[in-house]
């Protein structure tokens, strides 16, 4: 199987780049149930279509490695703050922020330094709402299950686990395969 690299894929209108997801649902349920307002960071906003959603609720910022993708982020989206950066050196202040939103990207990262960083982010009681791709099945080859390498990173820092939830979701495009999702809910303590 030919690996896309991200560069060729945020050129793509492809499945996850349309702005209807489920983790951005998740996170105004917890925005409202927290009663959290004020300044949202989306890590890995990629073409910014999830960010643009957030930021109709929020003050956002978005950050993301790829050149390409900010480009067209901010070309699209001119009212939001997008920042080239990495999740594990975030070019914010201390405390800057009230909910972190980071959807499928920060399982590439290093999880020690992003747990770090978004720790430092976050104002004292924020939000984390994250989601990881811990475990894909496709064309019958199982990668292994990360999350509790996961859930590991983020006990080392100050975050009280709100909620951990676990499932499974079916891509069908570019092709067949499935991911388990882990969901981590965290508060700043």
């Amino acid at each position: 199987m030919k690996r896309l690299s991200w560069k060729r894929l945020c050129g793509r209108k492809i499945h996850w780049a349309t702005g209807k997801s489920p983790a951005v649902r998740k996170f105004f349920q917890i925005a409202k149930k927290y009663k959290i307002g004020g300044k949202a960071l989306d890590i890995g906003c990629g073409t910014g279509e999830k960010t643009s959603l957030i930021a109709k609720k929020f003050d956002t910022a978005g950050i993301d490695i790829s050149r390409n993708a900010l480009r067209k982020a901010k070309r699209n989206y001119k009212n939001i703050l997008f920042k080239e950066s990495r999740a594990e050196k975030l070019n914010f202040k201390d405390k800057s922020f009230d909910i972190v939103f980071s959807n499928a990207t920060l399982q590439f990262a290093d999880l020690k330094k992003s747990a770090k960083e978004i720790l430092r982010v976050l104002k004292p009681e924020g939000i984390a709402c994250l989601f990881f791709l811990v475990q894909t099945v496709s064309k019958g080859k199982r990668n292994s299950d990360i999350s509790a390498e996961i859930i590991r990173a983020y006990r080392k820092q100050h975050f009280r686990i709100i909620e951990k939830k676990a499932g499974w979701t079916t891509d069908r495009k570019p092709f067949f395969h499935r991911h388990k999702i882990l969901t981590l809910i965290l508060r700043k303590v």
